[in-house]
């Protein structure tokens, strides 16, 4: 499965569990993607590289939540 399809399909499946409220509405699907199919050190610095800065806050809280968390079960927040 290349990047992109993996990508897009872990996505779907973040909203699909949002949706199913099993992931809290909080989580931003993009960003935990993100840091899922691409590492915790590759997304970082992605992030300081080449993303816009505005996205920061909501990239942060993921990287944060993820590690802490995981991606599927937090407790509500």
């Amino acid at each position: 499965m290349g990047t992109r399809t993996c990508t897009d399909w872990t996505v779907k499946v973040l909203r699909v569990e949002q949706e199913a409220g099993r992931t809290p509405a909080r989580l931003d699907p993009v960003s935990a993607t993100r840091i899922i199919v691409t590492g915790g050190e590759r997304a970082l610095t992605d992030q300081v590289t080449s993303a816009d800065a505005a996205s920061d806050p909501a990239f942060a809280r993921e990287l944060a939540h993820t590690w802490w968390h995981g991606v599927y079960r937090r407790p509500g927040t």
